[in-house]
């Protein structure tokens, strides 16, 4: 509202303004006065009057000027200003500005529309520019059908550092055309920092498209020394290319390193692409859909599916179209990896776990399907060649086609090998599934 608040502190039988009855006594008495116009000067003063009615001199005058304080942020890049106060009724114009007006826990309220301008691009998140972290609700009003950051083939649309926490969340945004190029992602770059120890930076992305992000050398996302949930969210057609360099790729949705936590819940990681693009010599491809290395990767009712390799190479080769996933921990539970396809020379095409002897991974998967991947021969490889050879080994009530040879496999921990039978492209199982009603209940760790 437009509304200077004041407070006024006082000895008197009586004071007389037009902000209050007249009181007896000693008393702190506050006042507004309305109708007023933003960032226009006032003045105000005071005067008392005793029980003999005799009326004191004015007070020393208080100048004040009334401004929009939130706490929600109104942004339209259709109707708004460059000047705008961040009202319903002049609302800014650019993404950044409503983040720079807010404070700590505000919400900045994006209205439907395409942004592309400067400030609408390479978003931060911090205090009046400088390293303390900004935690806010940035919410598209109309979601991702009509709320768009295009980054333009050459722009990011967020460089989240500082230390910011998963109280930042980040809300129904349609993410288009990343093409950043500075090796921290094309279209999300979250990057924590090492002070007096490792510091994370955090974000929550709920209700997001991220698509049709073009990089060298980098996926779309990129979480380094971060902790990230991305709920509801679809991570699509994303490309990652080397230029015609002799370099190999890792990640081409997602890529996830240096200890960071990442959790997908309903989210779906769908037809990214790396692609070797003149190179002679022997590529390899990792984790096209997710790559993830010494880090906590946790996936629930997720889809990671059609993610793929382009290469005209004949020594080239991929591992883990779907997922990478080496040297951290792994849980998948209620989440499906298939129709994924690698190069004609891979490795664990749907699923590839990797570790040493001096960092054991760990994986957790229940009720999960790892299926129509190709090649179909070789759908899930995992690091070792028994359960010792990870810190923690917990597989239950799951398909995994083409797997009933390998050395993990066990049936008696109720894991399968057959077709799930999926209903269509969606990858929902048909109701003729044998799958349904195989699932189980909870993995426990006996400690």
């Amino acid at each position: 509202e437009d509304v200077v608040e004041y407070k006024i502190y006082f000895s008197a039988d009586s004071i007389t303004f037009s902000l209050a009855d007249s009181v007896s006594g000693r008393y702190n008495t506050e006042g507004s006065v309305s109708g007023l116009t933003n960032e226009e000067y006032y003045w105000f003063y005071v005067t008392s009057v005793d029980s003999n009615n005799y009326e004191s001199s004015a007070s020393m005058q208080q100048k004040a000027k009334p401004h929009f304080q939130g706490p929600k942020w109104y942004v339209d890049t259709d109707n708004g200003s460059a000047f705008g106060e961040g009202s319903p009724e002049e609302p800014m114009r650019d993404i950044q500005d409503g983040i720079d007006a807010a404070e700590e826990g505000d919400t900045v309220l994006v209205l439907p529309g395409t942004y592309n301008r400067n400030d609408d691009q390479e978003l931060v998140f911090n205090v009046d520019g400088g390293s303390e972290p900004k935690n806010i609700v940035l919410m598209a009003r109309g979601g991702p059908d009509s709320t768009i950051i295009d980054c333009e083939g050459n722009k990011r649309a967020f460089n989240i550092t500082n230390g910011t926490d998963t109280t930042l969340k980040i809300i129904g945004f349609n993410i288009i055309n990343g093409g950043e190029n500075d090796g921290s992602g094309t279209a999300i770059s979250v990057q924590g920092y090492w002070g007096d120890g490792s510091v994370l930076s955090g974000a929550v992305f709920e209700n997001c498209i991220i698509e049709d992000a073009d990089g060298y050398q980098q996926a779309a996302i990129n979480l380094d020394l971060s902790f990230a949930i991305f709920r509801d969210c679809v991570i699509r057609n994303n490309r990652r290319h080397n230029n015609g360099s002799n370099n190999g790729f890792e990640g081409g949705g997602l890529r996830v390193s240096n200890n960071s936590i990442c959790v997908l819940d309903r989210t779906k990681v769908l037809g990214n692409y790396t692609e070797n693009t003149g190179s002679s010599g022997s590529i390899w491809h990792y984790g096209i859909g997710i790559y993830a290395s010494d880090s906590y990767l946790v996936l629930n009712n997720s889809l990671i599916a059609d993610n793929y390799a382009v290469d005209s190479e004949s020594s080239s080769y991929s591992e883990g179209a779907g997922i990478v996933a080496n040297f951290g921990t792994t849980v998948l539970i209620n989440t499906t990896i298939a129709g994924n396809q690698g190069l004609p020379a891979s490795n664990g095409t749907g699923f590839s776990n990797g570790g040493n002897p001096q960092n054991l991974p760990s994986v957790i998967i229940l009720n999960s399907i790892i299926a129509g991947n190709t090649p179909s021969n070789d759908q899930i490889s995992l690091w070792g060649s028994s359960t010792s050879d990870f810190d923690y080994f917990a597989v239950q009530n799951s398909i995994f086609e083409s797997e009933s040879q390998s050395w993990w496999f066990d049936s008696e921990e109720d894991h399968y090998d057959f077709d799930p039978l999926f209903a269509d492209s969606t990858y929902a199982l048909s109701e003729y599934s044998h799958a349904i009603g195989l699932g189980g209940a909870s993995i426990e760790d006996a400690d």
